[in-house]
C-alpha cells in the first residue's frame, strides 16, 4: 500500500533546484516556535518536478554500508552581503567564506525505513569576526511498517545554532549574533481504512537561548526569557473521494512552557496554548497539476498574564505545483502561524506568508530557478507590522556524479511600521559541492 502521506518538510517535493543544492547550508536559525509534525497530502508518482528527477550519470550514488547507503559531501560557497548586521542605517558589506560537510544515511530496506543527516555549516567573515559562526543541525527518522495499512514514525533532531541577524522575534542589536539550541522529536501514527486514512501525533521541541551584550549599552540581555518547551499534538482525518481526489479535517494543540514567570523575574508570564482548526483537499489534475489546499482558523491564548493579549485570526495552508511543460515546475505555497514574540508589550505576532519558485530545466546537467516570497508579521499588543519582500534567482549546474557548481542572488527588503526595523540586503553567493 502506498500511503497518501509527505513530511512537512517535502509536501508536493516543493524544494526547488536551488533550494535542494542550498539545503546542505541553510537552516532555520531565526529561533521561532513551528509546528514539527509532518503534514499529509497527495502523493503521486507520475509528477515529478524538475528539482525532485532523477539523473542517471549525475546522481551521488552513496557508498554502501551493507543495508544503509551513506552520501557525504562538503559544499563551499564565497557569499558578498551588503548588509550583514540586517540594520536600516550604517549598513555594512562584508565577503564571507561559508564551508559545510554534511553526512546523510539512508536505508536500503525491502520494509521500514531509516534516514538520518548531520552537517556543520561554518561561515568565516573577512572583516567582521564578530559574525563568524557554526550552524551545527542533526535529524534522524525511523518509520516502522506496522500492517500494509499502518506505519508509525519517530523522528528526533538536536541543533546547535547561532540566529540569523534577520530575525524579528528579538528587537535590539547585539554585539554577536545570540547562541541557541533547538532539540525534540516527533512521533506519528497512519493508519488506512479504505477511503479512510487517519493520523494522529504528538511532537516536542526545546529553545534553549544563551545571554547576549547589547551592543548599544554594553549591558548584558539576559535571553533566559526566550527558553521554551513546546508541547503539540495532532489529529488528520482524510478522505479519499477518488484516486486523485481527498478531503481532509485537521486539528492542532499547543501547549508552550516558557521558563521564566512573573513570579521568577520575568517583566511577562508568556505561558500559553492555543489551537488551530483546517479543512481542505489533495488533489492532483491529470499532468499538470497536484497539491494540498486548507483554510481554517488559529487561536493562542494567553490566560497567565492580562497584560498579554491573544492572537487569533484566518489561518490556511496551501502548497501545489503546476507543470506547463517537462522541463519547467512552478511551485506555490504559504501559510500562516503565530510565532512567540519576546519583544517589550507583545505577546506574539501572526505570521502570513506566501512564495512562488519557478524551476526550468535547461538541460539534464542545467537547472536555473527564480523565487519571490512576500510575508506579513502582525505584532500584537504594540503598533508594529513588518512586511518583506525576497526576491532571488540562480543556477545549479552538474558537473558530474560528484561535482556541481552553483550561483545564487537575493535581495530581502522589510519595511516596518517601526521605521528603526526597517532594512534592505542583497547577497550573492557562487560555490561548488563535492559529494559521493
Amino acid at each position: 500500500m502506498k500511503f497518501m502521506l509527505k513530511s512537512a518538510a517535502s509536501v508536493l517535493a516543493v524544494l526547488t533546484a536551488a533550494q535542494i543544492a542550498q539545503a546542505q547550508s541553510q537552516v532555520d536559525t531565526t529561533g521561532g516556535t513551528s509546528s514539527n509534525l509532518p503534514v499529509a497530502g497527495v502523493e503521486d508518482d507520475r509528477l515529478v518536478g524538475v528539482a525532485q528527477r532523477e539523473r542517471p550519470g549525475l546522481d551521488p550514488e552513496g557508498i554502501r554500508l551493507g543495508s544503509i547507503i551513506l552520501y557525504p559531501s562538503v559544499r563551499n560557497e564565497l557569499e558578498y552581503d551588503t548588509n550583514i548586521f540586517a540594520t536600516a542605517q550604517n549598513e555594512e558589506e562584508d565577503f564571507n567564506y561559508i564551508v559545510t560537510p554534511r553526512l546523510e544515511l539512508a536505508s536500503d530496506w525491502g520494509r521500514h525505513s531509516f534516514t538520518a543527516n548531520a552537517q556543520a555549516r561554518n561561515e568565516f567573515f573577512f572583516d567582521n569576526g564578530s559574525e563568524d559562526k557554526t550552524n551545527i543541525t542533526s535529524f534522524a527518522e525511523l518509520r516502522l511498517d506496522v500492517t500494509s495499512d499502518a506505519a508509525l514514525f519517530v523522528s528526533g533532531f538536536y541543533d546547535d545554532l547561532v540566529e540569523d541577524r534577520t530575525s524579528n522575534a528579538f528587537d535590539l542589536t547585539t554585539e554577536e549574533p545570540i547562541d541557541f539550541t533547538r532539540a525534540g522529536g516527533a512521533a506519528r501514527i497512519v493508519n488506512r481504512f479504505n477511503r479512510v486514512t487517519v493520523t494522529g501525533g504528538v511532537s516536542y521541541l526545546d529553545l534553549d537561548f544563551d545571554d547576549a551584550i547589547i551592543a548599544s549599552t554594553g549591558t548584558v540581555s539576559e535571553q533566559d526569557i526566550r527558553d521554551r518547551e513546546v508541547l503539540e499534538f495532532e489529529g488528520r482525518i482524510d478522505y479519499q473521494l477518488s484516486p486523485d481526489t481527498s478531503f481532509f479535517a485537521r486539528g492542532i494543540y499547543n501547549d508552550r512552557d516558557f521558563g521564566l514567570e512573573l513570579d521568577t523575574g520575568a517583566a511577562f508570564d508568556r505561558d500559553s496554548d492555543g489551537y488551530e482548526i483546517l479543512g481542505g483537499f489533495s488533489f492532483v489534475l491529470g499532468n499538470l497539476f497536484a497539491g494540498e489546499i486548507s483554510a481554517g482558523y488559529i487561536d493562542q491564548q494567553f490566560d497567565d498574564d492580562p497584560n498579554l493579549d491573544d492572537v487569533s485570526g484566518f489561518s490556511y495552508f496551501a502548497a501545489f505545483q503546476w507543470f506547463p511543460s517537462e522541463r519547467t515546475t512552478v511551485t506555490v505555497s504559504g501559510g500562516a502561524n503565530i510565532e512567540d514574540a519576546t519583544v517589550a508589550g507583545s505577546s506574539a505576532f501572526l505570521s502570513r506568508s506566501g512564495s512562488i519558485v519557478i524551476d526550468q530545466e535547461v538541460r539534464e546537467d542545467l537547472i536555473l530557478q527564480a523565487n519571490f516570497t512576500y510575508s506579513n508579521d502582525d505584532f500584537e499588543g504594540i503598533p508594529r507590522v513588518d512586511d518583506r519582500i525576497i526576491i532571488g534567482g540562480g543556477a545549479t549546474y552538474f558537473i558530474n556524479r560528484f561535482v556541481n557548481a552553483f550561483a545564487n542572488v537575493s535581495y530581502i527588503d522589510q519595511d516596518s511600521s517601526l521605521d528603526l526595523n526597517d532594512f534592505d540586503r542583497f547577497t550573492a553567493v557562487v560555490g561548488f559541492t563535492i559529494g559521493f
